[in-house]
């Protein structure tokens, strides 16, 4: 074996360790964080070019000196120049690929916790989602049809997702005959536009001078050519902004036209032939802020008390709109009396935009919902509520991090569930629970509530179903040890001493333990800091009495040696059933019936308000993650995960109906009518898989040609009766005209994917 030189060696250790340090420095670098505190834009959107361009003065302060700060930003807008209050350019470097960030240079040490403006002058096309954090949807868009820009696209310089807040002041230029919303703690402004006259400095008038003959030049002397310097990310060298400009509505109030040389005015000069007006929206308040929807809206109105519920959609959507709003507003009302008032005054706006983007997203005082939302059959009132909790859950009270995501997620999917439960019967709503728990249970072992921000992709399905309804469980868990009254007690207080500020998962922990009056510490150890649930199982004898009656004295039994929760058993019996709460504290509990029947069975949480796992759920997990690949068009996996649960539950009406549904997405209709055939032989459970089964045979029939057939099923759907997901509306719908094969299948047409 050759033996390394001991000089290259010494070198090599020199050159690993200024590596080291230089990482070390990175590293530090990476940790300076920053607090944004008030932002001032004016930007035009140009829809026919599907163009942004804007100038932004950001005031924000370091919490410890440095000399350099990293905001986040669109990759589809690019930075010409960056300025200091006192006019000074800065050196910056523009990611607009991987990290979608802006690394600036200050040029000198800023102390910490000293108020710093930086201006931004910066420009960019809006048209997919290239240049945003999301690789298949885009988070804001210019056009024609309808244009909107979010709080998550980072259409402004950006910082810290979900945790930052600030106060605002943005003027947006549109076409004059476009409605734009947005939040304005304030009452917006909208005025016509008139682009600022810039005055050139007059030209010096010289005396005549006699012209000098021309002389030939002289050829130059060859020079070796000289590299450039790279210039991505230099500013443009030019006449710097002005620090902290008035806005144009400032001009257009007080009659005056603006003649400043130093203002570089965002508005394309193609575009100053059309009628345009300037919209300002003010927020004293601070806020997670920036969602703004443009188009030619209609506008739909419900009242919550105080609160307008404001409805902003295309035309075609106007009934949908009014339906949805009177949801909210019911919503609203609810949370008003439970949490407290609504924090963003008297105004809660929800807006169409396209399909191209998030289903819903919701930031302070604002919704967007994609078109495919006003096309449904029924009303989304799951997905309608959650979004209206969101506006206490993450908006009102802010997160100090996205890891802490589950208080704003898991509280809001709660709180519609919530809402859920107080419109609908004890029956429908322990199916609603039923089916919110097998969503929590289908990827849970994958990883914890408060390692998923980190561990996940926030679309993904496992991180919805962990975060959002596993997380909705663990409330719902929290207020079954706490009790109704003390836990209502805990979110009201919760709400009041943390609006307007950052709350940490440890913050919500440490104010449960002081309102519940004990350590809760076990209980977010076992259910938001680790994975795992508990499968219970009831051993049990019967004894006649000389009443005539039955004893039944039992056990039940599961592995979780940290359990500590109360829990509900039931007992059934012939012509009745019984009750009783148990306070189980590890993994055994003894229980004690007297039945006026024989009983039947002993059922642990009828009313599924814990988490765990049991044969049958076991089966319907599985049959959840089919249902997921199949919403993805992953046709394969949906059916490799259909057939493992039919495998593992051979009678499984539902397993057999989304197999069903898998085929006839594909129109394979006679595999398809097989398979809504054995799920009308088996446990018809859930129990609305009857009627939908007879729908979605008349649908194969008709496809096949089958008329007579298929109006026999519609007729058989009929004589059950049962109207879940609008079932009866649509036998009735396919009796008088026939299913067709082109027909668009909506997703309330297959209510096991709602």
């Amino acid at each position: 074996m050759n033996k390394i030189p001991r000089s290259l060696v010494s070198l090599f250790g020199l050159i690993l360790a200024f590596f080291l340090v230089i990482n070390n420095v990175t590293a530090r670098d990476e940790q300076i964080t920053i607090d944004i505190l008030n932002y001032k834009i004016e930007a035009e959107i140009i829809p026919d070019t599907h163009t942004l361009r804007a100038n932004t003065a950001v005031t924000f302060q370091a919490l410890k000196a440095t000399q350099s700060v990293i905001f986040e930003m669109n990759g589809s807008l690019k930075v010409s120049k960056i300025t200091t209050e006192d006019g000074r350019e800065l050196q910056f470097v523009q990611d607009t690929v991987d990290a979608l960030n802006l690394r600036i240079d200050l040029g000198t040490q800023v102390p910490a916790n000293e108020p710093i403006t930086l201006n931004f002058v910066y420009e960019g096309m809006l048209t997919s989602a290239q240049g945003g954090v999301l690789a298949n949807k885009r988070l804001a868009y210019i056009g024609s049809e309808g244009s909107y820009l979010t709080y998550a696209s980072r259409w402004f310089p950006f910082h810290g997702y979900a945790s930052d807040i600030a106060t605002y002041q943005i003027s947006l230029i549109a076409p004059s005959d476009l409605t734009v919303v947005g939040l304005s703690t304030q009452p917006p402004e909208t005025r016509a536009y008139f682009p600022p006259v810039v005055t050139p400095p007059p030209t010096e008038v010289k005396p005549e001078e006699k012209i000098p003959e021309k002389v030939p030049a002289k050829k130059p002397t060859p020079r070796k050519p000289v590299p450039k310097k790279p210039t991505v990310g230099k500013p443009t060298v030019g006449k710097p902004l002005a620090p902290v400009f008035l806005p144009v509505s400032y001009f257009v109030a007080n009659g005056e036209t603006r003649n400043d040389t130093n203002y570089q005015d965002p508005v394309s000069s193609t575009s100053n032939s059309v009628p345009r007006n300037i919209h300002t929206f003010t927020s004293t308040q601070p806020v997670l802020l920036g969602t703004f929807a443009i188009a030619r809206y209609i506008n739909r109105n419900a009242k919550s008390g105080s609160v307008d519920i404001d409805f902003y959609v295309k035309p075609g959507s106007e009934v949908a709109a009014q339906r949805y709003a009177e949801e909210v507003a019911q919503a609203v009302n609810v949370y008003n009396t439970k949490y407290g008032a609504y924090a963003f005054g008297n105004r809660l706006v929800f807006a169409e935009v396209d399909n191209e983007t998030l289903d819903t997203l919701t930031t302070a005082g604002i919704t967007l919902l994609g078109e495919k939302t006003f096309k449904l059959v029924d009303t989304p009132s799951e997905s309608l509520y959650r979004e209206a909790a969101y506006q206490w859950w993450g908006q009102a009270v802010i997160l100090k991090s996205f890891d802490d995501v589950w208080l704003s997620q898991g509280l809001a999917q709660y709180s519609a569930l919530g809402v859920l439960e107080s419109n609908s019967s004890d029956t429908a709503f322990r199916e609603t629970a039923r089916g919110a728990m097998e969503r929590a249970m289908a990827f849970e072992a994958q990883t914890s509530i408060s390692r998923a921000p980190t561990e996940l992709d926030d679309q993904s399905e496992a991180y919805r179903s962990i975060v959002f309804y596993k997380g909705a469980f663990v409330f719902r868990m929290l207020r079954l040890v706490a009790g109704n009254d003390v836990f209502d007690k805990l979110m009201q207080t919760y709400y009041q001493e943390y609006k307007g500020k950052q709350a940490s998962i440890s913050n919500f922990e440490t104010l449960a333990n002081k309102v519940i009056g004990r350590d809760m510490r076990y209980f977010f150890g076992q259910w938001v800091d680790a994975t795992g649930v508990p499968e219970f199982h009831a051993e049990y004898q019967m004894l006649r009495t000389k009443n005539n009656t039955f004893r039944v004295r039992g056990t039940i039994n599961q592995d979780v040696d940290s359990f500590n929760m109360p829990i509900d058993v039931e007992l059934l019996y012939e012509g009745g059933s019984e009750r009783t709460q148990l306070n189980m504290i590890g993994k055994t509990a003894d229980f004690n019936f007297e039945a006026k029947g024989k009983p039947l069975d002993i059922v642990v949480d009828p009313d599924s308000k814990l988490l765990k796992v049991s044969d049958d759920i076991r089966v319907s997990v599985i049959v959840r993650r089919g249902i997921e690949h199949f919403r993805n068009d992953e046709y394969p996996e949906a059916e490799q995960q259909f057939q493992a649960a039919i495998k593992l539950n051979r009678s499984s009406s539902w397993a057999w109906y989304n197999l069903g549904l898998l085929y006839f997405a594909q129109k394979n209709y006679p595999k398809a009518n097989d398979a809504f055939g054995e799920a009308l032989e088996l446990d018809l459970q859930p129990r609305w898989v009857q009627v939908w089964s007879h729908i979605k045979r008349g649908n194969c029939y008709d496809s096949l040609g089958q008329r007579e057939r298929a109006v026999a099923e519609y007729k058989k759907a009929i004589e059950v009766g049962d109207n879940y997901d609008n079932a009866q509306k649509m036998a009735e719908q396919y009796l008088s005209a026939p299913y067709r094969r082109d027909q668009a299948d909506q997703q309330t047409q297959n209510p096991s994917t709602n």
